[in-house]
C-alpha cells in the first residue's frame, strides 16, 4: 500500500513540476519578444517603458509573436504584439497593443468598470464588443504619473488582468533622457 501511495505522490509531483515549468517557460519566452525593440523605444521616448513578462499565448517557433514599435515620441509610445513582424493594430495578425503616455490615452467609447490591480493600483476595464468583428478589451491605469493601457484582441477580463499585472510588477525601463 505504501508503495502505491508513494508512486502516486511521485506522479502528482511530476505533473505539478511539468505544469509549473510550462508556466515558467511561457513567461520566459515572452521576454524574448521585446528585446529587439527596447533600444528603439529608449531612443524615441522619455516615458518609462513597461512591458509585460506574461502573455496568454505561448509563442514558439511554429507560432511566433513579434513586437513592433508603432509610434513613439517624448510623450509616449505604442507597441504592437502580433503574429506578423509588420502587423498594424486591428489587423487579423493583431494580438495585444501596449501604450504608455504622459497624457491621458483616448479609449474606445464604451462602458467601463473599475478593477483592482497589482501593487494596490486601480484601473478601468472596457470589455470586448463584438459586431462584424470583435474589438479589443482594454485595461487603463495610471502608475507613477504615467498613463498605461493594455488592449487585447477579444480579451477576457482575467487574461487582460494577468498581462496588466505582469506589466505593473515588471520594473520600468527608463531612458537617460528627461
Amino acid at each position: 500500500m505504501l508503495k502505491v501511495v508513494r508512486n502516486s505522490v511521485i506522479v502528482i509531483l511530476a505533473a505539478c513540476a511539468c505544469a509549473c515549468a510550462s508556466a515558467g517557460a511561457q513567461r520566459w519566452r515572452q521576454r524574448y519578444i521585446f528585446p529587439p525593440i527596447i533600444d528603439e523605444l529608449i531612443g524615441r521616448t522619455h516615458v518609462p517603458i513597461r512591458l509585460p513578462d506574461y502573455l496568454p499565448f505561448n509563442s514558439d517557433a511554429s507560432n511566433p509573436l513579434y513586437a513592433t514599435v508603432q509610434d513613439a515620441d517624448e510623450q509616449g509610445y505604442r507597441v504592437e504584439v502580433g503574429w506578423d513582424p509588420d502587423c498594424v493594430s486591428h489587423n487579423p495578425c493583431h494580438f495585444v497593443t501596449l501604450y504608455g503616455s504622459r497624457k491621458p490615452i483616448v479609449l474606445a467609447d464604451r462602458k467601463r468598470e473599475s478593477v483592482a490591480l497589482a501593487k494596490g493600483l486601480k484601473g478601468e476595464f472596457g470589455a470586448t464588443v463584438c459586431a462584424a468583428v470583435c474589438s479589443d478589451a482594454e485595461v487603463a491605469w495610471v502608475q507613477d504619473g504615467i498613463y498605461y493601457v493594455v488592449a487585447m484582441k477579444a480579451g477576457k477580463l482575467d487574461e487582460v488582468l494577468q498581462v496588466v499585472n505582469s506589466e505593473i510588477e515588471t520594473e520600468a525601463i527608463v531612458s537617460g533622457a528627461k
